[in-house]
């Protein structure tokens, strides 16, 4: 939903010009998105679970996330950042 905040719009336009820049295989792909009047409706790549959704399970169950998971994300985000 849309408040009419220029804080708001402000933030609306900076995720929406960062979502159609990113464009690397493990960031979740943004198709487009369609502002109305009082809503704005973003579509995207349709993911299995998040990471910190990920992260809450396994703290509930006093675990930590597996070296070689982290490992895939210190290595994307490095790349990612490099690629930039």
């Amino acid at each position: 939903r849309r408040s009419g905040n220029p804080d708001e719009i402000r933030h609306i336009q900076r995720d929406r010009d960062l979502l159609q820049k990113s464009n690397h295989e493990h960031v979740v792909q943004c198709y487009g998105y369609l502002i109305l009047e009082t809503e704005i409706w973003i579509f995207m790549e349709l993911m299995a679970t998040c990471f910190d959704r990920l992260i809450k399970h396994l703290s509930k169950r006093n675990e930590t996330v597996p070296e070689r998971i982290i490992g895939k994300v210190a290595v994307a985000d490095v790349d990612y950042l490099v690629r930039d």
